[in-house]
């Protein structure tokens, strides 16, 4: 048996849902295989319950391997004094952490780290001579690297580069500037249930808008869509108000499917929802958020595949989403002559992961 960790990033779910579907596939392909995964507590629940079938062969850890963002109350905005802060006491963890992780990952016979995208564990990797893979699409240097005029990206980078192999998803941003020889994927998202889809479909006698701006965020304004012609199934995070408006629970474990099953769909710029709404084909309304490079890039790169429309928080509103969504319409016959990278690509991906073992 070989041991693969997976270090998967705690800030929101976006992650967390990009490799479920490649540790699935991985331990489909192959009974020679252990995982290990270690993310946030939330993450860690989250991928406990898809992976149950498979408990035997992976093991789980609660441990916080990433900091990312912190939001300003309410709102989509970073609040920089309190992330700097808490940044700084991070790093400065750094140096326990690598210590404790060099003794866990000797113990637990590793032989391959994957990491989605921490960064301090690729320092445990060298040292120890394990191989290691960043794979992602974005990385925190070009994000705290805008935010903040200190050397806090500096340290990341110098981490990142200690990485083996580099594996970049569709989409990606700036990263290109400072990772020398990277691996281009092709797009990952979990799998459809179609079963599911239609079941979903036969709720709803108006068109369906799916609405998403992922965990990490929470906008507390109430959004009025009371009378459009359209139903909204939305996520936590956002406040619809209507007859015509239903939220998904938070333990929802398949919102792929009702991204699948929808007409619409509108989103932040967060490359997990962003992936499988693509691999659905759905036209996309994108909110804005230019401050944070990742989603500004990903947001610039679907403008070019002509597949979204964007939108300004502000434009989320009765007044607005009823002409946006017509404009958008129209969008959905570009996924014709979109390349095949833009396909789910999880059979390759696993594929290409099991080679890097043998």
């Amino acid at each position: 048996m070989k041991t693969i960790a997976f270090y998967i990033s705690n800030h929101g779910f976006g992650h967390a849902s990009r490799n479920i579907p490649i540790i699935h596939e991985l331990l489909t392909k192959s009974r020679e295989i252990e995982i290990i995964i270690k993310s946030g507590k939330n993450q860690i629940h989250f991928m406990q319950q898809l992976l149950e079938e498979f408990s035997p062969r992976v093991a789980f850890y609660e441990k916080d391997v990433d900091l990312g963002l912190i939001l300003k109350k309410g709102k989509i905005e970073v609040d920089k004094i309190k992330l700097q802060y808490e940044l700084e006491k991070f790093i400065n963890s750094w140096d326990d952490k690598i210590r404790k992780e060099n003794t866990f990952l000797i113990n637990n016979g590793v032989n391959l780290v994957i990491s989605d995208i921490a960064s301090w564990i690729f320092k445990c990797c060298k040292g120890l001579s394990i191989k290691s893979i960043l794979i992602s699409n974005f990385t925190w240097v070009e994000i705290y690297k805008e935010l903040f005029n200190n050397d806090i990206y500096k340290t990341y980078l110098q981490y990142y580069k200690m990485a083996d192999e580099v594996w970049f998803y569709p989409l990606y941003g700036y990263v290109k500037d400072y990772i020398e020889n990277p691996k281009y994927l092709g797009l990952c998202c979990r799998e459809f249930n179609d079963e599911n889809v239609q079941s979903i479909k036969r709720v709803h006698k108006q068109p369906i808008v799916f609405v998403s701006v992922g965990r990490s965020v929470h906008l507390k304004e109430a959004i009025d869509i009371e009378g459009l012609p359209y139903d909204f199934i939305y996520t936590e995070g956002v406040n619809l108000k209507g007859k015509n408006a239903y939220k998904l629970s938070i333990d929802t474990l398949n919102t792929q499917d009702y991204i699948k099953a929808s007409d619409y769909v509108i989103t932040k710029a967060g490359w997990g929802t962003v992936a499988e709404a693509i691999c659905a084909k759905k036209p996309m309304l994108v909110i804005e958020r230019n401050e944070i490079a990742e989603d500004r890039k990903t947001l610039e790169n679907l403008i070019k595949l002509d597949i979204v429309l964007p939108i300004k928080q502000g434009e989320f509103n009765k007044d607005n989403i009823g002409t946006l969504l017509a404009r958008v319409k129209e969008k959905a016959f570009n996924y014709n002559n979109l390349p095949k990278i833009y396909n789910n690509s999880v059979h390759y991906i696993a594929s290409d992961i099991l080679r890097c073992l043998s």
